[in-house]
Order: structure tokens, then sequence, then C-alpha cells
């Protein structure tokens, strides 16, 4: 599929990305290059040679497949801004591709699997 974007808003997040050897491809948010100010980062696949518009930060993967954490630190105990936040990452494609579902991000606190219910 080629590179994938990650585009974080601005707020107090921690994410990172590791490719499937564990290795850290980048930070994100507050301990990454963007300093919670927010941005658009993009994963690419080792080897990757297409120049990239200016304004990306860039992590580079040594294998096709990378997992992508995030953490929001609730402010004053507001949990719900905290998951407003999260929900507001958007993962995407570096090249449009024709009916990619916008990502669907799952509460795992609330979500029925956790409770016995068959998924």
């Amino acid at each position: 599929m080629g590179p994938i974007v990650v585009e974080m808003p601005a707020g107090p997040l921690i994410g990172v990305v590791n490719d499937a050897d564990g290795r850290v491809v980048m930070d994100l948010g507050l301990y990454g290059p963007d300093e919670g100010r927010g941005g658009r980062h993009v994963i690419v696949p080792s080897g990757h040679r297409r120049r990239l518009p200016f304004g990306y930060f860039v992590g580079t993967a040594h294998t096709c497949r990378v997992l992508l954490t995030l953490r929001a630190i609730a402010q004053r105990g507001d949990a719900k801004r905290a998951v407003g936040l999260l929900e507001r990452v958007n993962v995407h494609p570096f090249t449009v591709v024709a009916g990619f579902p916008r990502v669907r991000w799952i509460d795992i606190d609330v979500h029925p699997i956790l409770e016995g219910d068959p998924p």
C-alpha cells in the first residue's frame, strides 16, 4: 500500500509506531517531533525513494506491518475531552485509495466483547 499518514490533533497525546520486529519507527504527540502541537506524520517503507511534500514528520519502518499505539492524557480528570482527542486522530494511506474506510476507533473500556459477549 505504501506510506501511511497519521494526522495528530494538538493536545496531550502520546503515541508510538513500532515495526513488526518491535523496533521504534517514530514517536508521536508530546514525545514526538510535533511536541503535542499536532501534525502530519508519515510512515514510509524501508528504501522509500519518492519525495514527500514539506510539512510531514517522517518515520521509516523496516517491516511491512506496523503497530500504532496512542494514549490521551486526561487533564484535570476530563476523560471525555481525552477520548475526543483520540477520535480526531486520522490514519490513511499517503496516496488516495478509492473506498479506503475511515479508521473506526473502539473504546475498549466500554466495548461489549470485554463484557463476555461474542464478537
